[in-house]
């Protein structure tokens, strides 16, 4: 299955990569021609949602800004007391998840490169404290990305070009 959005973000821990053998690719094909969902989708279909709603809001980025003028503010939306073109209230969810399928192909190292001050090992005394520091930065981007889909749900009513 071609992903190119994930592709070019290289998330690589994805439903669509996981391999079935067997009796089971047969069970889960023949539930896919009956229902038209893979139950490799619903695994984790918080994570599928936010893997689906970055594809989804990159195609339209790309589609609707050759139709329409998606930085007009003829329709504006109010996010956290902030009025926001459609352009704008996307660039932001879709930096939100970004940021956090980014993080979570590669949490270790994207922790480290991203942010040096939970993870400067002067300031860190212990793994424990190293633990804490990781899960209090998953903590940060799960929510920045459930935001988004917050986001994309005050724009539902003019999502279409």
């Amino acid at each position: 299955m071609n992903r190119k959005y994930l592709d070019d973000l290289n998330v690589k821990d994805r439903w669509d990569l996981w391999a079935y053998k067997g009796k089971t690719k047969n069970a889960h094909n023949n539930f896919r021609k009956v229902y038209g969902v893979d139950p490799r989708e619903t695994f984790a279909l918080n994570e599928t949602f936010l893997e689906w709603l970055y594809e989804r809001l990159m195609a339209y980025k790309g589609f609707a800004s050759k139709v329409v003028d998606l930085k007009s503010d003829v329709y504006l939306y109010d996010w956290e007391g902030e009025k926001y073109t459609q352009y704008d209230l996307i660039e932001k969810c879709l930096a939100n998840l970004k940021e956090y399928l980014l993080y979570k192909g590669n949490s270790i190292h994207y922790i480290e490169d991203h942010f040096k001050e939970y993870t400067d090992l002067e300031n860190i005394d212990s793994w424990d404290s190293r633990l804490t520091a990781d899960s209090k930065i998953e903590e940060v981007l799960t929510n920045n990305a459930y935001k988004a889909a917050e986001m994309f749900i005050v724009m539902l009513p003019g999502m279409w070009w």
